[in-house]
């Protein structure tokens, strides 16, 4: 088993990520251009401006969880359960931890195409409920620390910070990819749901979007942080400048 697989310790703080910095340039030649006319900060600067426009909308059951100020176990489990997947025809039922070896699969541009190359195995299934223990705890943590800074930080730093913990906690989640099927649904209610909860709007990342430029990436392992961060960043920045939470 591949060491990376033992990793029991998880950090949210990206404190030593670059997360700013442009993406690679790999990224503008396949499907899915990060946008190169705004500098982060301006992106940033247009998103404080959203800030609580969309405050008394319906809170989902997760951000009903974050607002309690701690996350369980259950509650991502019950996000999987409300999703309802069915894609597979599998063993597992709804929210309960996989039990079986699953894979992604690596790809290489090759001549304008995308081509498999690699299967790459998931965490083994006798420490998914190990690394989930230490991932919610992780989350909770770093979830503190985000009602702290949201208390005392600028509506730019307050985006910053959502955005940080948006992306740590999806590319762990998905590394961890504790369910059979359906975690990248789950990474993005989340997703979601912490940046809601940070800024009170509504943000969304369409599944085959997100699906999609994961594959280009090799999948979540081969992604850091930074440049998840700088996904979401782009993305939340289109749909506020494409009408999105406007008054």
């Amino acid at each position: 088993m591949s060491k990376c697989c033992d990793k029991m310790n998880v950090d949210f703080s990206m404190e030593n990520e670059p997360w700013w910095r442009n993406v690679v340039a790999e990224m503008n030649d396949i499907k899915f251009p990060i946008n190169q006319e705004k500098t982060s900060e301006q992106m940033v600067a247009v998103l404080a401006g959203c800030i609580g426009r969309d405050k008394f909308a319906s809170k989902t059951a997760f951000e009903e969880a974050l607002l309690r100020g701690r996350i369980t176990e259950n509650d991502i489990a019950e996000i999987h359960r409300a999703l309802n997947v069915t894609d597979l025809d599998m063993d597992e039922e709804l929210g309960e931890y996989r039990t079986q070896m699953v894979c992604t699969i690596k790809l290489e541009l090759s001549q304008g195409q995308l081509r498999k190359k690699e299967q790459l195995p998931y965490l083994h299934p006798s420490l998914v409920r190990q690394r989930m223990v230490s991932f919610v705890d992780s989350f909770n943590h770093a979830l503190n620390s985000l009602n702290l800074e949201l208390k005392a930080s600028s509506p730019e730093l307050r985006v910053s910070a959502a955005i940080k913990l948006a992306a740590a906690v999806a590319k762990e989640f998905l590394e961890i990819h504790p369910f059979v099927d359906g975690n990248g649904r789950v990474s993005r209610v989340m997703m979601a749901g912490i940046m809601f909860h940070a800024l009170g709007i509504h943000f969304t990342i369409p599944s085959g979007l997100f699906f999609g430029w994961l594959l280009q990436k090799s999948q979540v392992r081969r992604t850091p942080p930074y440049e998840v961060a700088t996904f979401m960043l782009d993305k939340f920045y289109e749909q506020v400048t494409s009408g999105f939470c406007q008054q």
